[in-house]
């Protein structure tokens, strides 16, 4: 007999490489060269629906006192394709940005990045995880 399969173990398993990712970002910090004195805030952001902005969720989101925002998409897919640009500039127009502030988009991936990702120059850094787990202060 078939039984129903009550878990995605894809997303189930994207979502505990995002937490794996958010446990070590002393590392993340390091590894996209933030000083650790300069954060305001940093982690999984969410942005709720209004009548005025619409709602939008950032895998990881690190605010800066220099008014930088660091936008860290992550993706534990076995190949990372173009389309992840497309969706980060798709939360990125839906975020809404205090005045003054700028955005710097990131990319960690546990799987392989396409050349397509790595030649449209979009992301400001592109960390594997193996690299993430390798950085040392």
């Amino acid at each position: 007999t078939e039984s129903f399969d009550f878990f995605n173990w894809e997303s189930v398993f994207g979502y505990q490489f995002e937490n794996l990712i958010q446990n070590n970002h002393e590392s993340l910090i390091g590894v996209l060269g933030i000083a650790r004195n300069e954060i305001i805030q940093l982690g999984p952001y969410f942005q709720f629906g209004t009548k005025v902005k619409v709602g939008v969720q950032v895998d990881y989101l690190i605010q800066t006192k220099r008014q930088r925002l660091y936008l860290v998409e992550i993706k534990s897919w076995e190949r990372v394709e173009a389309g992840v640009i497309d969706e980060v500039k798709e939360k990125t127009k839906k975020l809404k940005i205090p005045r003054g502030f700028s955005i710097s988009a990131n990319l960690v991936h546990l799987g392989e990045v396409s050349d397509q990702v790595i030649g449209a120059e979009y992301f400001d850094k592109i960390v594997s995880f193996e690299k993430l787990l390798r950085w040392q202060d």
